[in-house]
C-alpha cells in the first residue's frame, strides 16, 4: 500500500477494496468506483486498474448464489449496527440489490484474496465483499460499493 494514500476497507472483514487513487463518485447510498481499462501488450488481454491494484479476483456466481450472498452480507451489516440509525438505508440497499439481480447477466463479480481462499466453503457468512463490476452505456466500467459498508484509512 502506498504511503499517504487513502484506502477503503470492507467493514465486515477488513479487506481492502479500492483506494483514493481511483475515481470515486457517490450515487445515493453507493460509491461508483471508476475503472481504467488498458490492454496488456504481452497477451492482448484487457487489464482493469482496480483489479490489478487491489489484487481482486474474478468469481463466477449463479443468480441464486449471488442472492444468497447478498442476504448473508445484509445480515452481517445488520450485526455491525449499520442500519439501526438509518432504516431508510436498508430499504435503499434492498432496492439496489434487486436492480443488480435484474441486470445480473451484464455484471461481472470480483472479490478479495481472503474470500478466494475460503471459496470452497459454501457458507457465505465467511465471505468478504463481492464487488459487482458494471458497464455504462458508453462502455465505461465501474464497481458498485455500499458507501456505509466501507471504512477509509490513510496509510
Amino acid at each position: 500500500m502506498d504511503k499517504g494514500t487513502l484506502y477503503y476497507f470492507d467493514i465486515t472483514t477488513g479487506d481492502p477494496l479500492f483506494s483514493g487513487n481511483h475515481k470515486i463518485t457517490e450515487d445515493g447510498a453507493f460509491y461508483e468506483v471508476e475503472c481504467v481499462l488498458s490492454i496488456n501488450k504481452e497477451d492482448g488481454q484487457e487489464v482493469n486498474n482496480i483489479v490489478t491494484d487491489m489484487g481482486l479476483h474474478p468469481i463466477r456466481l449463479t443468480k441464486i448464489a449471488y442472492n444468497n450472498y447478498l442476504l448473508n452480507y445484509l445480515k452481517k451489516l445488520r450485526q455491525t449496527g449499520l442500519f439501526k440509525e438509518n432504516r431508510g438505508l436498508e430499504v435503499e440497499v434492498k432496492v439496489a440489490m434487486i436492480q443488480m439481480t435484474i441486470n445480473f447477466d451484464h455484471t461481472s463479480f470480483f472479490t478479495t484474496q481472503r474470500s478466494i481462499d475460503i471459496a470452497q466453503e459454501p457458507d457465505f457468512d465467511k465471505w468478504g465483499s463481492i464487488m459487482p463490476l458494471r458497464t455504462r452505456s458508453d462502455g465505461s466500467k465501474y464497481f458498485t460499493v455500499l458507501r456505509d459498508a466501507i471504512e477509509a484509512r490513510a496509510y
